[in-house]
């Protein structure tokens, strides 16, 4: 299994340091609530069930990781799963 942090680490972020241990707390947090973690030819992908509290939290830390790392998140909110995509 492919570790969400790992995947951040090599990227330049701009946080700080007690920024960035935050925001790596938030994300394990959320990768552990993952029913499936997963690399596929777009990205790394997490799975979870489709809970609106989660589909919010994704969304709130994808847009967060865009501004500080420039990473490339995709949200996908279906009714029998939400996925969240660490674009390559």
């Amino acid at each position: 299994m492919t570790d969400i942090l790992s995947r951040l680490a090599g990227l330049e972020c701009s946080l700080d340091a007690n920024g960035r241990t935050a925001r790596e707390g938030r994300l394990s947090a959320l990768a552990a609530r993952a029913t499936r973690q997963e690399q596929a030819p777009r990205g790394l992908e997490l799975r979870f069930p489709p809970d609106p509290a989660l589909a919010a939290e994704a969304a709130e830390i994808a847009a967060l990781e865009a501004q500080c790392c420039g990473a490339a998140f995709t949200v996908e909110i279906g009714r029998d799963e939400l996925v969240l995509v660490l674009h390559d």
